[in-house]
């Protein structure tokens, strides 16, 4: 059966003229099948559905309200609509027997199991409609009894855990030894994959593909893949080479992140956004090398990588660029990503964004200029190697961790135009023995100086107003 909408008109719901059984009337006549069907959870009507009706087509529906196929247990068969924006609970409730569904977006951004609770586990086959570009997180959990998926082309990606639970029924992995794909997607990895693997002939690369696959060492993109997901190669700590296509736009959180063994990695100038840590934890990457197509970086994008010696940005890239090795915006006001080493700050940089040289341990000095104003949140956390910092009257204000855990630090002057210092500012610097605060400094956060068991003595000025508690805890 095809009909345009469900029950008496589009859009409806929360009455009895809402349901699919509205159009077969509430008579019995032979082959009808008794149907409660609810319209709001304490109310119902019966309707006599066609014993024989095994396929439904909804071809303009927009939403479809509470309880709108409840209890038809005998349809095996529905296909929703492109338009549909929005399914009410227990719009299929009890529809045991369907096996086969074609979904819109809607259905893509949600768990099966959520819009097909009686079926999600017998259900063998999904169509995917033309128009979906993403499948969302968990959207086939638990969908146990799966064999066929049709990803349409229109897809650009796949969100983890998309197909978690589902039998190894659904998986080709003959196509590329210990790969799991699912209609030519990478969805997992077995067991046995190790060494060097050559991706040739896969559409996408679904978020946490290849997620802590330790055996992995080498990795060959073909130019049929647009964006390398979400966590796609996270810890995949003996990951040496990577090559990435000139297909691909975006990289995306995490697809990189712990892998340490990566000495080397070319970002193609099709690529225009890299997200929050794509990078981060790359311990053995010495340079990176930014193309003029790259519009954004995320947050920590390059944090942790402590053999980071330096950031050369395309000359003609049109948001950022490098001074001293350094990754700043176009204007150079901000330093965005830092370096280890001997570090100077340009005169331009007027903020120290947050994490900018978070897990720097590499970094040994640091020159911060008096054109710098703010000092963002955990802008130097972990930096274990440095020794000492001066902050310039210029800055205002500390952000929270800035200086966590730099456990080497054993000097630090704080400018009297600092009127805050965050929470935890300097937690965990136990090698601080020198400290010396502003006389503008007002508040002190909480756990301030904690672990800075180096300190004998703190002096407070004055001029604070507020001190957090355990401010020198554990001194």
């Amino acid at each position: 059966m095809t009909l345009p909408f469900v029950g008496a008109r589009r859009g409806n719901s929360g009455s009895r003229d809402s349901l699919f059984g509205y159009i077969f009337g509430s008579s019995s006549y032979s082959d009808g099948t008794a149907t409660a069907q609810c319209y709001s959870s304490s109310s119902y009507e019966t309707y006599y559905i066609p014993s024989s009706l095994k396929t439904v087509v909804v071809t303009d529906e927009t939403s479809l309200g509470y309880g709108a196929f409840y209890g038809c247990s005998g349809l095996t068969s529905v296909v929703l609509p492109d338009s549909v924006a929005s399914i009410e609970s227990s719009a299929f409730y009890g529809c045991s027997g369907l096996t086969s569904v074609t979904i819109p977006q809607y259905v893509c951004m949600n768990r099966l199991s959520a819009i097909f609770p009686a079926a999600y586990s017998s259900i063998t086959k999904v169509v995917i409609s033309d128009s979906v570009t993403s499948i969302g997180y968990s959207a086939f959990y638990g969908c146990s009894g799966l064999t066929s998926v049709t990803i349409p082309n229109s897809v650009t990606s796949i969100g983890y855990a998309a197909f978690s639970g589902c039998s190894d029924a659904l998986y080709d992995v003959t196509t590329i030894p210990g790969v799991k794909l699912v209609d030519g997607w990478t969805a997992g990895y077995t067991d046995s994959l190790s060494g060097s693997l050559d991706l040739t002939g896969v559409r996408g690369i679904a978020d946490e593909a290849f997620s802590d696959c330790r055996g992995l060492t080498s990795v060959t993109i073909p130019d049929s893949v647009t964006s390398i997901g979400l966590y796609a190669f996270y810890d995949c700590a003996n990951l040496t080479s990577v090559t990435i296509p000139d297909s691909v736009t975006s990289i995306g959180d995490y697809a990189f992140y712990g892998c340490s063994g990566l000495t080397s990695v070319t970002i193609p100038n099709s690529v225009t956004s890299i997200a929050s840590s794509a990078f981060s934890g790359c311990s053995g990457l010495t340079s990176v090398t930014i193309p003029n197509s790259v519009r954004s970086i995320g947050g920590e994008a390059f944090r942790g990588c402590s053999g980071l010696m330096s950031i050369v940005v395309d000359a003609g890239n049109a948001n950022f660029r490098s001074v001293n090795g350094l990754l700043v915006s176009k204007d150079g006001e901000t330093l965005i990503s830092g370096v280890n080493g001997d570090v100077t700050i340009p005169n331009s940089v007027t903020s120290i964004a947050s994490s900018a040289f978070s897990g720097c341990s590499g970094l040994t000095s640091v020159t911060i200029p008096d054109s710098v104003t703010s000092i963002g949140s955990s802008a130097f956390s972990g930096c274990s190697g440095l020794t000492s910092v001066t902050i310039p009257d210029s800055v205002t204000s500390i952000g929270r961790y800035a200086f966590y855990n730099c456990s080497s630090l054993t000097s630090v002057t704080i400018g009297n135009s600092v009127t805050s210092i965050g929470y935890q500012t300097f937690s965990g610097c136990r090698g601080l023995t020198s400290l010396t605060i502003g006389k503008g400094v007002t508040s002190i956060g909480y756990q301030t100086f904690s672990g800075c068991r180096g300190l004998t003595s703190v002096t407070i000025p004055n001029s604070v107003t507020n001190i957090g508690g355990g401010c020198v805890l554990g001194l």
